[in-house]
């Protein structure tokens, strides 16, 4: 599928709208990351980003592939070997002088891939051992139950309300006599007439 497109300018950046016809067929949808390799003279390449690999599945076809290649290097000493006991030697450079030393280098590529396996092996125990240490802090964190919040403390006890007892009441004082009463019309008239009149509490009046 073919389609052309004209090249824009937006805010200082090229730009080239990708059609539908063109983005459908290899399966790349909005937001997917995508390679862009120029292919001179007048080609671009655009490619969609496969799955991203894990550090471990990294490391674990390294160490795949470095036993293969171990492998490799015994079926070469097996087959060698052969050629040797059967004195039939069919590879350029194998001879019966030559043997020794070319088994001597096999055994050294031999241990030197050994080692690197091994190496490898730690590599990804350590990275195994962070990922499982982190998913086991992450599942620990979420299974832990919070705890129930204590109401906050008051910052004083409140006070018992006392009813507070009504004091006595005293009897009201006597009101003073209004000029006009009975009384004091009396006392005035007994005044008139100087008879020395006590108009004190309990005592008799004398003429």
């Amino acid at each position: 599928m073919r389609e052309i497109v004209k090249v824009r300018t937006v805010a200082g950046s090229v730009v080239v709208s990708l059609p539908a016809s063109v983005l459908d067929p290899v399966g790349i949808k909005p937001g997917d990351r995508v390679l862009v390799e120029a292919a001179p003279p007048r080609r671009l390449i655009i490619t969609k980003e496969g799955k991203t690999m894990t550090s471990t599945e990294r490391l674990g076809l390294e160490i795949d592939l470095l036993e293969k290649r171990r492998q490799a290097i015994k079926s070469d000493q097996a087959y060698k070997l052969e050629q040797y006991n059967d004195d039939y030697f069919t590879e350029e450079g194998m001879s019966v002088d030559t043997f020794p030393l070319i088994m001597r280098e096999l055994n050294r590529d031999l241990d030197r891939l050994t080692v690197e396996i091994a190496e490898k092996k730690l590599a990804l125990y350590d990275l195994q051992g962070a990922e499982a240490l982190n998913s086991r802090e992450l599942r620990s964190e979420s299974d832990e139950e919070p705890e129930p919040s204590s109401p906050p403390l008051p910052l004083s006890r409140p006070s018992k309300k006392l009813k507070a007892t009504e004091p006595p009441q005293e009897p009201p004082a006597p009101s003073p006599e209004v000029a006009g009463s009975p009384t004091a019309e009396a006392v005035m008239k007994l005044a008139k007439r100087g008879s020395g009149v006590s108009t004190g509490p309990g005592r008799p009046i004398r003429r």
